[in-house]
């Protein structure tokens, strides 16, 4: 053995409180940064789960008006997997204690709208 070698075995023995609290400390912050991470990987996922959720899960979204002919022009088309449709239709009031907001939005969706894009019901 060299004498670099002979010194730190001699340190770490000498100083075992020390070396036990400095593996100690290096095993805690491997795992607080892989913790960190676990948790901000979940949280981002979440997220997008809830837009799907939210909005559906589609890549391409038109909006404006659109005849019956269009969009059966476009359920044709072969790069296109599916087409759900939401019209808005109005409003209505519901009974909430938020002075603010007494009203919901009102949507007709196609029926594989709800059981493919928006996990609301089962699939149809």
């Amino acid at each position: 053995m060299n004498i670099i070698q002979k010194l730190t075995i001699r340190s770490l023995i000498m100083n075992k409180s020390r070396t036990i609290m400095t593996i100690a400390a290096i095993m805690l912050a491997a795992a607080l940064i892989t913790a960190v991470a676990g948790i901000g990987t979940s949280a981002y996922q979440s997220l997008i789960y809830a837009n799907v959720n939210n909005y559906g899960d589609y890549d391409v979204s038109f909006s404006g008006e659109f005849s019956q002919d269009t969009v059966e022009k476009i359920k044709l088309n072969r790069d296109v997997a599916g087409v759900y449709y939401n019209i808005p239709v109005g409003t209505a009031k519901v009974e909430t204690n938020s002075k603010y907001r007494p009203y919901t939005i009102v949507k007709a969706m196609s029926p594989k709208a709800l059981g493919e894009c928006c996990d609301i019901l089962p699939h149809l």
